[in-house]
């Protein structure tokens, strides 16, 4: 927020602030507004809701409850849906439901979801997202990427601000709070929140790496207060790595891609990654564009077909590939 009053740029003071409905969300949505309120540096301020309902099989009225909370504040609400990316339901759930480990629908999710997030900042011309992550989220997600393969996005994921897309950051202003907290200036400022089931609703504590990872942490914290503020002091010394490539993003889930890394994962990899008939036609290109995890994530799922938008950017980025080797052919040594 201070970044945006130090400015007198009009395109840096739009803001779009994700909101799940949580405990979190739901506290900084209350002091976004106060902040806001006394501070009249700001242009647009909107918040989004996903709706992820198809996935959850959540029935209940919970689009009802954002909507009441949302008519509180002077703030535009725009909701989502968790399939929106895939092109249609019927995409959806043949992705999601050819998913059977947690872990990975966690993370096909997550991908849909921090699409939703990039894009809708972007139509909406907001040169600022803000997402509610606390420090007990921030410590979940140190653990749970790291363990699934995914430390080279890490510093992006879980920093107090990221740049990584160009005209917009992202920024988690409830990364210094814990989980505790946050519930007890929810239960004393009488903020509302309502009840929104997640995939794992009701599962064990083994049924995914998330679901162990935050079982762990908990565990930790209880017996080792300073559990979580270690971990979370420890991501905040992660910087990107200098292996960046420049302007290339994973397809799925759009975070900033390592060069050269299809032949990086060849020579460590002991399995290929197995052929889609939905996608046989871009495979070579969707496969040596995705990230590590998104690589593993993808060979666990037995090649199921990827969401719409990462096949046009794939076939995009193939297109651009094949625009400059035909510029520079004249150039190359045969």
């Amino acid at each position: 927020m201070n970044r945006a009053k130090a400015t007198n740029d009009p395109s840096m003071k739009n803001i779009l602030m994700g909101f799940s409905g949580g405990p979190s969300s739901r506290a900084m949505l209350q002091l976004l507004h106060q902040y806001t309120s006394s501070h009249n540096k700001y242009g647009e301020l909107k918040i989004l809701f996903i709706d992820e309902s198809l996935a959850t099989e959540d029935h209940g009225d919970h689009l009802g409850c954002i909507q009441k909370i949302a008519k509180l504040y002077p703030f535009e609400l725009i909701i989502k849906r968790i399939e929106e990316p895939m092109g249609s339901k019927e995409a959806f759930l043949d992705a999601f439901n050819g998913l059977f480990l947690y872990h990975l629908r966690e993370d096909f999710l997550s991908s849909l979801r921090h699409s939703l997030l990039v894009h809708t900042a972007r139509e909406s011309k907001c040169s600022m997202l803000l997402l509610g992550d606390s420090a007990t989220r921030i410590a979940i997600k140190t653990i749970s990427l790291t363990s699934k393969g995914r430390g080279f996005s890490l510093p992006f994921e879980v920093a107090a601000e990221s740049s990584c897309y160009e005209g917009l950051s992202i920024i988690r202003p409830m990364r210094d709070n814990l989980s505790k907290e946050v519930a007890l200036y929810n239960h004393h400022t009488q903020l509302y929140h309502p009840s929104i089931k997640s995939i794992l609703y009701k599962t064990k504590p083994k049924a995914s790496i998330d679901r162990i990872t935050e079982e762990f942490i908990a565990g930790l914290d209880s017996g080792f207060p300073s559990t979580v503020s270690t971990i979370v002091r420890t991501a905040n010394k992660l910087t990107p790595s200098t292996n960046l490539a420049p302007g290339i993003w994973c397809p799925l889930c759009i975070n900033p891609a390592e060069t050269n890394i299809s032949a990086w994962i060849d020579s460590i990899a002991v399995r290929k990654l197995t052929s889609s008939p939905a996608l046989e036609a871009s495979l070579d290109t969707v496969a040596e564009l995705l990230c590590y995890g998104c690589r593993t994530s993808w060979q666990e799922s037995k090649g199921i077909a990827l969401p719409a938008y990462a096949v046009n950017y794939s076939e995009q980025q193939k297109s651009k590939r094949e625009l400059l080797r035909n510029q520079i052919a004249d150039f190359l040594l045969e």
